[in-house]
């Protein structure tokens, strides 16, 4: 654990390969500018106000149910001034030549992105995880909702892009911006938008370097600092749900240096 690199990052006693379970804002406050390599940020999606409720028969006839929780319940206005706080503490703290990933869905990621270029923030790629185990619609009035976007930006020139790397993943050929494969791959689901580990890797080896920070607002249930840790990065971030929080500590525990890349 990094011990002795407090005072270069934090204007508090605040330590490298941590999370902490206090709201983004308050971390972020006291995270020097120009500090962080790689964020990637997976906020509320603010889709929790419906309580939409159904059983339907998929896999023994499952309860599905759009309330994911207290923290994804804002009004429209409010929605928009967290994203625009959070956002804008991000470009603070990201170095020059950093990059920022963003996830979320067509309920909310055009407002992230009209944020992000307004910020200053320049938009390299939007890439789409296409799930192959999709949620059916539950009103059956639209269509399934089948993939998640991701932003992907920079602050300044200069950004890390291990282009080889993805392509020696991808068979030899370029990796492409529709990236598809299903929900549950790659382990056990703790939060209920958890963001598979294979989803993860590929944007930390895609966008930096062994020993980089990497920084998660909305941790969740750990998974970037996860995958930080296995591919030889540091990690840092915040998870306001205790019960979430206690449960990333104990993913990120478990999980040991496999791979420096």
């Amino acid at each position: 654990m990094e011990t002795g690199l407090g005072s270069i990052f934090f204007t508090k006693q605040y330590k490298i390969n941590q999370i902490y379970n206090i709201n983004c804002l308050e971390l972020m406050k006291n995270i020097r500018d120009n500090s962080i390599e790689l964020i990637f940020a997976d906020p509320p999606y603010n889709l929790s106000g419906s309580n939409f409720k159904m059983k339907f028969k998929k896999s023994g006839g499952a309860d599905l149910n759009t309330n994911k929780g207290q923290w994804d319940h804002y009004g429209d206005i409010e929605f928009e001034e967290f994203t625009r706080k959070w956002l804008t503490e991000c470009f603070r703290i990201l170095k020059p030549n950093g990059s920022i990933w963003v996830a979320g869905s067509y309920h909310n990621i055009y407002l992230t992105g009209y944020l992000m270029k307004k910020l200053g923030f320049e938009i390299l790629n939007e890439i789409l995880w296409h799930k192959s185990d999709a949620t059916p619609n539950l009103s059956c009035t639209r269509f399934v909702a089948d993939h998640e976007n991701f932003i992907w930006a920079r602050k300044g020139k200069g950004n890390i892009f291990n282009y080889d790397i993805m392509k020696k993943l991808n068979d030899g050929k370029q990796m492409r911006s529709i990236w598809t494969r299903g929900k549950t791959a790659g382990g056990k689901r703790i939060h209920p938008t958890q963001k598979p580990e294979w989803l993860l890797e590929r944007i930390v080896m895609a966008t930096s370097k062994t020993k980089n920070i990497v920084f998660d607002p909305f941790m969740g249930s750990g998974t970037t600092a996860v995958v930080a840790k296995k591919y030889g990065r540091k990690y840092l971030g915040s998870e306001l749900d205790r019960d979430y929080f206690k449960k990333a500590i104990e993913r990120i525990n478990q999980t040991t240096c496999q791979n420096i890349i």
